[in-house]
């Protein structure tokens, strides 16, 4: 949320502002690195615990440990945290070339007064108008809850512990028939191209609005 106001803490912006590098750039580069930064952040946490957690799994427990199928539950689980960081990056980032300073702060006080807005004319009214945050929301991880729902080890584990409990012999689990086919396509969706498309939306209004904002001397 401050990427595009560091030049403003640091009393920079108008040498900044006056150098032969197109907005564009300027915009693009803060965003890549900000946002990208983050997923790649991301990226390294989520190899170490795979790698760890299918380690620890060989060595301290019977069950067997397929590095395929968990490799590419990692894999998809990045790209869906991924692009929740994109969508979440880029909502800060507009935030950004809209106030100066405590943007997210002043992006959250704007919700904030939208939603209670709009429940008092729901109210008053009858209607049943969306609420703003709701949709936000939905808006930045709705697809990380359409990919765990695909997944069948909760029913399992609680299999599992029953049981147990119980003493009779659990089956064989299986998983259910194109299982990773599945998996990849919920990032393969029309979900994600449009939270895609809105993030790119997103940042080319930032850049618009941050290339006409007055510079700060």
């Amino acid at each position: 949320s401050t990427l595009l106001n560091s030049d403003v803490k640091h009393k920079c912006e108008l040498f900044h502002r006056s150098q032969p590098v197109p907005v564009w750039q300027i915009t693009a580069s803060r965003f890549i690195s900000g946002i990208g930064g983050l997923m790649a952040v991301a990226f390294t946490i989520g190899l170490f615990q795979y790698i760890l957690g299918n380690l620890t799994l060989l060595i301290i427990s019977p069950l067997k440990v397929d590095w395929w199928l968990s490799l590419n539950g990692f894999l998809a689980g990045w790209v869906h945290l991924s692009i929740s960081l994109l969508v979440l990056g880029s909502i800060c980032f507009l935030l950004s070339s809209i106030f100066r300073d405590n943007a997210v702060g002043k992006g959250a006080l704007v919700a904030g007064s939208l939603q209670a807005a709009v429940m008092i004319i729901n109210y008053l009214l009858g209607v049943h108008i969306p609420h703003p945050i709701k949709g936000l929301f939905d808006l930045i991880v709705s697809n990380i809850g359409s990919f765990t729902q695909i997944f069948p080890t909760m029913n399992y584990g609680i299999q599992v512990v029953h049981a147990m409990n119980t003493g009779h012999q659990l089956e064989m689990f299986k998983l259910p028939p194109y299982f990773l086919y599945n998996v990849w396509c919920t990032v393969f969706s029309w979900g994600v191209a449009l939270k895609i498309a809105v993030s790119g939306f997103l940042y080319i209004l930032a850049t618009y609005i941050y290339q006409k904002r007055k510079v700060q001397f």
